[in-house]
């Protein structure tokens, strides 16, 4: 369609060696891969320009109420995940004390629930699944607000200032 897209960068994100900075730096559903997750984020922060913006999304599987229907549904997807990643005030705290201005840090997407893979749900489970879908419409519905028991993402948005 004739749209410049800049570079693409494809290698273990321990091994770029990488001299460019960008004004914006967008990480979904990588850091809580990792138990050294915070390493994770100081890695996307050296791509940062002074001034620049850093957001970073996961899933919300920590939560309690994702994690019992997670632990029931989707086990082999939660087993790929370190949850205690999954914390943003955790993430508010590193890069505030690490030269960033946080403007957001929560959980959002109200209660939302999916699984790696659907298809292969079977029996009552497939039964369960459904049902905890429609939990989602009454949830999003009636319970209109954020939370980390059972929003489905978190995040955070942070300016880097030094």
């Amino acid at each position: 369609m004739g749209y410049h897209t800049g570079n693409f960068l494809v290698d273990d994100i321990f091994n770029i060696k990488q001299t460019a900075q960008f004004d914006l730096v967008c990480s979904f559903g990588l850091i809580e891969h990792f138990t050294n997750y915070k390493e994770v984020i100081h890695i996307h922060s050296t791509f940062l320009k002074t001034g620049g913006t850093l957001l970073i999304t996961t899933p919300n599987m920590k939560g309690w109420m994702q994690q019992i229907f997670r632990r029931i549904l989707d086990k082999k997807n939660l087993d790929a995940h370190y949850l205690p990643s999954m914390n943003p005030k955790k993430w508010c705290k590193y890069l505030n004390d690490n030269g960033f201005k946080v403007d957001y840090y929560g959980y959002f997407g109200n209660f939302g629930f999916w699984v790696a893979e659907p298809q292969n749900q079977k029996g009552w489970k497939k039964h369960l699944l459904q049902f905890v879908f429609y939990l989602s419409v009454f949830f999003r519905r009636f319970i209109p607000f954020e939370s980390s028991a059972y929003s489905c993402y978190c995040g955070i948005v942070a300016q880097k200032i030094k």
